[in-house]
């Protein structure tokens, strides 16, 4: 292949791929809900049906609990039989500073969730039964999407060590469809391990090869909002 074309190809990914800034995003809610439409895609083109997904191998466990396994019967849900529930990587609520922020942050703005060992990914979404027989271990159906999120210097650390392309192959192995990369900025980007052109090129990689959704945010502040507004879209698609 020429290199005019691995330029076009690199350039011009196919299906083409968009984004909305956030001002964008929402008037086009707006819009959305003034046309009566039930849902809005804002990181991921929803398939026809929207049935969830069975518990994936090996991704949830409950904190200080051995693995939760595959379900061991089918486990069916009613739209009014369930909530969706964000499932935080124990590992965000550990050290100081930026962690138990993002925990305050999806407090402050009322998100419903929870925390657990994920062993893939930092935020996976689940279908919790309201009413089940057994309260202490309602049923659970993890949906279709999962995130990563990557502060700027955890980048350059992630991909100094080698765990940046570890860590997409598990999310590309995981069963979940969606993959989200949240890249957050942190600081300035001369303070960083490596140049700012290293980063631009994984992640630009990430989105147009490994076939992320990628999205950037400025802060923690922004990336919960993100998370508040993902967490919207799946109850009006998933309800």
């Amino acid at each position: 292949m020429s290199g005019i074309k691995k330029i076009k190809n690199f350039m011009c990914p196919s299906p083409p791929r968009y984004a909305l800034t956030p001002e964008g995003l929402e008037l086009a809610q707006k819009l959305a809900e003034a046309e009566g439409l039930s849902t809005l895609n804002t990181a991921f083109q929803p398939e026809e049906h929207h049935e969830e997904s069975p518990v994936p191998e090996a991704i949830l466990s409950e904190p200080g609990t051995t693995e939760v396994g595959v379900q061991q019967r089918p486990l069916e849900l009613r739209p009014s039989e369930y909530r969706v529930l964000l499932c935080v990587d124990i590992g965000e609520t550990r050290g100081a500073g930026h962690r138990p922020e993002m925990l305050r942050e999806l407090q402050r703005l009322r998100v419903p969730h929870t925390v657990r060992k994920l062993h893939v990914g930092d935020f996976v979404w689940v279908a919790q039964e309201t009413r089940p027989r057994d309260p202490e271990r309602p049923g659970e159906l993890v949906l279709d999407h999962i995130v990563e999120r990557k502060r700027l210097d955890d980048l350059c650390s992630s991909i100094i060590d080698g765990r940046f392309r570890e860590q997409k192959f598990r999310l590309k192995r995981c069963g979940l469809g969606h993959r989200i990369y949240l890249v957050e900025e942190h600081g300035s980007v001369q303070n960083l391990s490596l140049p700012e052109s290293t980063l631009l090129q994984a992640v630009t990689n990430t989105q147009v090869i490994d076939g992320f959704f990628v999205k950037r945010t400025m802060d923690i502040k922004e990336s919960a909002g993100y998370l508040a507004l993902l967490t919207k879209g799946l109850e009006r698609l998933y309800q």
